[in-house]
Order: C-alpha cells, then sequence, then structure tokens
C-alpha cells in the first residue's frame, strides 16, 4: 500500500508502510513540529488512524473530565 495524507481538524496525518507495520506523522499546523505514531501490525492502519485522531482531539480540546460533576 501507497502513503497517503488525511486532514483531521486542520492537521495532516501522513501514512506511510513502515516495516511489518505502519507509521503516521502527525504534523501541527500552528505549534510547528510533528508527532510520530509507529506500530508493527500489519492491518494496524485503522487502529492507528484512531489513535491519531484521539491525540489532535487531545491537543485541541484538552483532556477529558476525569472527576464527577
Amino acid at each position: 500500500m501507497a502513503a497517503r495524507t488525511t486532514i483531521y481538524r486542520g492537521h495532516r496525518i501522513h501514512s506511510a508502510p513502515h516495516g511489518p507495520g505502519w507509521r503516521l506523522r502527525i504534523v501541527l499546523p500552528r505549534r510547528g513540529g510533528n508527532t510520530i505514531l509507529r506500530n508493527r501490525v500489519p492491518r494496524g492502519l485503522p487502529q492507528l488512524l484512531a489513535e491519531a485522531r484521539l491525540h489532535i482531539d487531545r491537543l485541541l480540546d484538552g483532556a477529558a473530565w476525569q472527576h464527577a460533576p
């Protein structure tokens, strides 16, 4: 499978095969820099993409509330 780029909430997610698994690079548009996520699961791209989206959500929205109201 070839490399591809997707956009989620203004962040670019570059995915590419890496060894037996996958490598994702999340490009942070306003902060500069990037975050790398990897796995060694040949069919693990959907789960790694979900993890990348969760990472972006936490960057933009903050962590979920951990206490009782």
